[in-house]
């Protein structure tokens, strides 16, 4: 396993707030209503499972998977625009603008 310096974290994740900025509007919405969609029909899922069978563990194990499909079908949560997008503005990679049009579609 190979160990990543703190240093090159921060700036893979300047590098991907700056490329949030670059991604039109109304792609952000739609990843954005598709990630709600994924994680509401996980939850569903998860407490429906869980009631049936009783076994808390069960409806703990399938809500991550949502969780996962999210994140590797590239879709957006706020969280990650509202945690990269104003880290590239300070570090003086994108504009202030840019930044509140992300928070604005978001």
């Amino acid at each position: 396993m190979t160990a990543v310096a703190p240093s090159d974290i921060v700036s893979a994740s300047v590098e991907a707030g700056e490329q949030k900025t670059h991604v039109p509007g109304w792609q952000l919405a739609l990843r954005g209503f598709l990630a709600v969609y994924l994680l509401g029909a996980a939850t569903t899922l998860a407490v429906m499972v869980t009631d049936a069978t009783g076994v808390e563990i069960v409806g703990a194990v399938l809500f991550p998977i949502g969780l996962t499909l999210v994140v590797l079908l590239g879709w957006e949560l706020v969280t990650g625009a509202y945690g990269l997008v104003p880290l590239a503005a300070l570090e003086k990679r994108v504009r202030v603008r840019d930044c509140l049009r992300v928070f604005g579609w978001m």
